[in-house]
């Protein structure tokens, strides 16, 4: 299933390491999930079982489809070919009170992605996320006031969310290897 990838992406192929993160999201069965960048859906058939609700967003137009093709007797599961950059998210709520988002940040976007997150959750659409980026990121993200790694993006992230690194993969659980 290894496809060439396109726009940056690196697909998680590492089933331990979807697990752990369909698992980190906690108690799904009552809640509407969002997954960024489902990819080939390594992470969404997990959430398809935990989720009341899943929302898919796929920018790439042939993984939508495989995705639609692939989760199309699951009522549940909507499928969205758009861009998480544009998308409203206030409008995936179907009725919830909040949403869960998970998701593999593409590296190039991935602050972009965080402040449309951090914004969501200042209007009570976002409760909580789970998502992967590059460890560089991450760490950054997580860095201490005075620390090396410490910048804006540490400070705006600490301001909106409680920041926890679960763990580091390595290269060798995605498809292409980063």
């Amino acid at each position: 299933m290894a496809k060439k990838p396109k726009l940056g992406q690196n697909f998680l192929v590492d089933d331990d390491a979807c697990l752990r993160i369909a698992e980190a999201l906690g108690d799904a069965s009552a809640r509407t999930v969002v997954e960024i960048g489902p990819g080939h859906g390594a992470i969404t058939h997990l959430l398809a079982k935990r989720a009341a609700r899943l929302h898919c967003i796929e920018f790439d137009p042939g993984l939508a489809r495989e995705l639609e093709f692939r989760f199309r007797n699951e009522q549940h599961v909507t499928v969205h070919f758009a861009d998480i950059l544009t998308t409203d998210l206030a409008t995936m709520l179907d009725g919830a009170e909040s949403l869960d988002v998970v998701g593999n940040l593409p590296y190039y976007i991935t602050s972009e992605i965080l402040l449309r997150l951090f914004a969501a959750a200042r209007e009570g659409i976002v409760a909580r996320a789970v998502v992967m980026m590059q460890r560089e990121v991450a760490e950054r993200i997580a860095a201490a006031p005075g620390a090396s790694e410490y910048g804006a993006l540490s400070a705006l992230t600490q301001m909106h969310a409680r920041v926890t690194n679960l763990f580091t993969l390595p290269p060798s659980a995605f498809s292409p290897p980063p």
